[in-house]
């Protein structure tokens, strides 16, 4: 037997209540009802929002967790050190210097003014001094540390030379010294006859080396005479080389027998010297003036 048929057999002969006596209780229950109704909607919503809270941060945990890596920052570029400048060729640092050259004042100089040129050696001791006529008409000088003093007799009327010919003034400033790299450089090679084409570098090199330290130059004639050096074959940039006062500076060589070298200040282009002697020049007005 089953329960339903086990029920009905005991309940068949049972009174059923009429509505009147059920009321109360259908009142009761249905207010209970209600009431556990809005309890479970109240706590269905929190449980819901703790759920979709969670869900989400899930979600985050798991993108998180399967997004890649951020790429590395890149490294900062290494920053050159003043020695590690790229190299340049020779023709660039002397267009540099011609345009450095090219700011200065221009001077025109007096005729009875001097040209006066020291060179130091090592340790910044002085080795030579000389002061040099302008117009090659007055008496200049000469003084060398081991040799002592000498005097340079200008050129006067009638003085005779030690081949027996009249002389002729040698002035060290010269205002019809093209200002023209491509004139001057003709100048130049019209007595560079030399069999090589090493010795004919060093032949012009040294002539412009002449022309740069032992005359007065206007800014254009200095500029003239860099930018001439610049199309000499045979040159060569040495950089991070140091003059004999300190100094750090970019060297413009050539080799013959030795090597010779102009040396330029790297951030300036002026001309400092060479790799044994420091080269300054000024504008006096008489000799012994510094």
């Amino acid at each position: 037997m089953d329960d339903l048929t086990l029920i009905r057999d005991l309940t068949e002969d049972a009174v059923l209540p009429n509505a009147k006596r059920l009321a109360p209780a259908r009142a009761a229950f249905i207010a209970e009802a209600g009431l556990a109704k809005k309890r479970f909607w109240s706590m269905g919503r929190i449980a819901f929002a703790g759920t979709a809270g969670l869900a989400a941060a899930a979600i985050v945990v798991v993108a998180a967790a399967k997004a890649p890596p951020p790429a590395p920052a890149p490294a900062p570029p290494l920053a050159m050190a003043p020695t590690e400048r790229p190299l340049r060729l020779a023709s660039q640092v002397l267009d540099e210097a011609a345009d450095a050259a090219l700011r200065q004042e221009a001077v025109v100089p007096r005729p009875d003014q001097f040209l006066y040129l020291s060179q130091r050696g090592a340790g910044g001791k002085v080795v030579y001094e000389g002061w040099f006529s302008i117009d090659g008409k007055h008496d200049g000088l000469v003084i060398r540390s081991e040799e002592g003093e000498t005097v340079l007799e200008a050129c006067r009327p009638g003085k005779k030379t030690v081949e027996g010919d009249n002389c002729k003034p040698e002035a060290h400033y010269l205002p019809d010294l093209p200002t023209d790299p491509k004139k001057l450089l003709k100048q130049i090679e019209k007595d560079a006859n030399q069999d090589t084409e090493e010795a004919r570098t060093n032949a012009i090199a040294k002539d412009l080396w002449y022309y740069a330290e032992q005359f007065w130059l206007t800014p254009k004639q200095r500029a003239a005479v860099y930018r001439a050096a610049a199309t000499v074959p045979g040159l060569k940039v040495i950089e991070g080389v140091t003059d004999p006062a300190g100094r750090k500076g970019t060297g413009v060589a050539w080799t013959y027998g030795a090597q010779a070298m102009w040396i330029f200040d790297p951030e300036t282009n002026v001309f400092l010297g060479s790799q044994t002697t420091t080269t300054d020049v000024a504008l006096v007005d008489a000799v012994r003036d510094r």
